[in-house]
């Protein structure tokens, strides 16, 4: 899929889970879907996931191959447990847990959010979708409602690869960021023009 056709996937899922949520649109409230969200937000598996109508709802919308359907409830069963709107300009997920609740990157004593043990299965766990939305679900619990890139996230989780896992590690240890002598609460550079992408 080119990159074109994965930023209207990511749109596509965006819009489903900004539906959810109270909202304006021309002066008008737009109540959301409250009871929806809860019961995403109770399922404890994939497949729990994929007995949800909201779920087919986001099936139906998006654009995008079968082989993709466990991954798409992996989001369905994990952007309820966020908030809303979309925050683009935040930084990365991967960076937020390895920063540590102040936001700084950990120094010889301190600790990030989530342990490098834990992160390291967090990776491990993205070639299974099942292990993964557990994996996130503890983590984005670590996080206490910190923003950080959707749009990113969202496109992470869904196209999953060794690549993503080494970008998520850059990200994690906030190699980029010591590097270029950028604040630790900056974005990471973006995956798809960083140059260790070898585009």
């Amino acid at each position: 899929m080119t990159r074109e056709g994965r930023d209207e996937v990511v749109n596509e899922i965006l819009g489903w889970w900004h539906a959810l949520y109270p909202r304006k649109i021309d002066g008008r409230e737009i109540p959301g879907d409250s009871g929806a969200r809860a019961r995403l937000r109770r399922t404890q598996s994939i497949n729990e996931a994929m007995l949800e109508p909201q779920f087919h709802v986001l099936y139906n919308i998006v654009r995008i191959d079968e082989k993709y359907l466990a991954k798409l409830a992996v989001l369905a069963t994990t952007l309820p447990r966020l908030s809303s709107p979309d925050a683009s300009g935040k930084p990365r997920f991967a960076t937020l847990l390895g920063q540590t609740p102040g936001g700084d990157i950990p120094g010889e004593h301190d600790r990030a959010r989530l342990s490098p043990l834990r992160f390291g299965n967090l990776l491990r766990a993205g070639n299974d979708p099942s292990r993964f939305a557990v994996a996130l679900r503890r983590a984005i619990a670590i996080l206490d409602g910190a923003p950080f890139n959707m749009r990113a996230f969202i496109r992470d989780v869904l196209w999953f690869t060794d690549e993503t896992r080494r970008d998520w590690t850059f990200q994690y240890y906030q190699t980029w960021q010591a590097r270029r002598g950028t604040s630790p609460n900056a974005g990471a550079p973006d995956a798809n023009t960083h140059s260790l992408q070898g585009n």
